[in-house]
This record gives C-alpha cells, structure tokens and sequence, in this order.
C-alpha cells in the first residue's frame, strides 16, 4: 500500500523524515478516529490491531485542512498520554467538581457548540490533573 510520494524504501517524499515522529497520525483502518505519534506508533498499532492488513511501507498524505473535529480528536489524545488524571475527587472538593461539570454538561446540551463540548470533552484533564 504505497502513496504516489513514496519510494519503495518507505520514506516519504511529500513529509520531511525528522517531523515524522512528532506528527499524530490517524489510522485509515480504524472506523473512530485513532491517532498515534509518528510512523513507528502506527506500525505498533497495526501489527497489534490489523493483523490480517499488511503494514503499510509509508504513512498516508496529510489533508491540507484539518476539520475541527479531526482537531478535537488529537487535543483529546494528545491530552490522555500525557496529563495524568485523579481518580477520584477528595470529597471535599467534590460538591465544586459536580458544580463544575454540570455546568460544562448544561452548556454543552444547550448551546450545541464545538467549543462547548470540547470544553466538557476536556472537563477531566482541565480540571482533575493531577
């Protein structure tokens, strides 16, 4: 499964090599949207997920635009592999949690915007990080 950038090595034409590793990359065999640091993230995921797939030699071409959504998914994976969360509210703060959440929940049913549910998506790396 090669793009129209690739050589046969595996190395990208379109993608300098050195901001591969840094780069979230979507799997295109996940129905959710799945991201993964780099090229070696994908392969680990691939030969763990997609057994019966062949391991493809080289990443996908990047869309020119993100959509916003696309944008939400990484924030939120980015978010899970790096802030630690609690895993429980002390129960002296948990009344102001609830107030918190309830909040962002209230918001996020009535006003039906991305950024308010972003923010209740976001609710527990914002506000529970440890």
């Amino acid at each position: 499964m090669l793009n129209a950038g690739c050589s046969g090595s595996g190395n990208c034409s379109s993608q300098p090599a050195t901001s591969l590793d840094s780069q979230l990359v979507r799997c295109p065999h996940c129905a959710q949207a799945r991201y993964f640091k780099g090229e070696r993230g994908l392969k680990i995921h691939y030969g763990k997920v997609h057994k019966p797939h062949s391991v493809p030699l080289c990443l996908p071409a990047p869309s020119q635009t993100a959509t916003h959504s696309e944008s939400i998914w990484k924030t939120l994976s980015k978010l899970k592999n790096s802030t630690p969360v609690l895993k429980r509210v002390p129960r002296g703060a948990r009344r102001s949690v609830a107030l918190s959440l309830a909040r962002c929940v209230r918001l996020a049913t009535q006003e039906n915007t991305q950024s308010a549910w972003e923010d209740l998506l976001t609710f527990p790396y914002r506000i529970l990080h440890v």
